[in-house]
């Protein structure tokens, strides 16, 4: 009963955030449609349009600023897997010697040690 509740309201979400990015896309094409007015009164800006650039600046702006952040976190992340890489090549690298030493004894009770 639970899931189709959550199941409902991400489709409802999903569904919301898709029409409202197709009016966002809608309102910023309007301006690049120009129409030659018609010799008579010029005719004033529409009010909405002020409130359209508004909010198209500062999407903008929020979302270079989302794109630099996700920039620098994936420079971190790149930087992180790349010390563990060259950390795992240096592991590989001991892992391929030889562990065992190999000690003989001589006559007179000393061991040489080879490795």
């Amino acid at each position: 009963m639970y899931i189709s509740v959550v199941v409902k309201l991400i489709l409802n979400s999903i569904i919301l955030l898709s029409f409202s990015v197709i009016i966002y896309i809608v309102a910023k094409t309007l301006p690049r449609v120009e129409e030659k007015p018609e010799e008579g009164p010029i005719l004033k800006e529409h009010w909405v349009a002020k409130y359209i650039e508004r909010a198209d600046a500062w999407f903008q702006s929020a979302l270079e600023k989302f794109l630099r952040r996700l920039r620098v976190w994936v420079l971190k992340f790149d930087n992180y897997v790349g010390k563990k890489l060259g950390s795992l090549r240096k592991d590989e690298k001991r892992e391929n010697r030889p562990m065992v030493v190999e000690i003989e004894k001589k006559e007179g009770g000393e061991g040489n040690v080879d490795i």
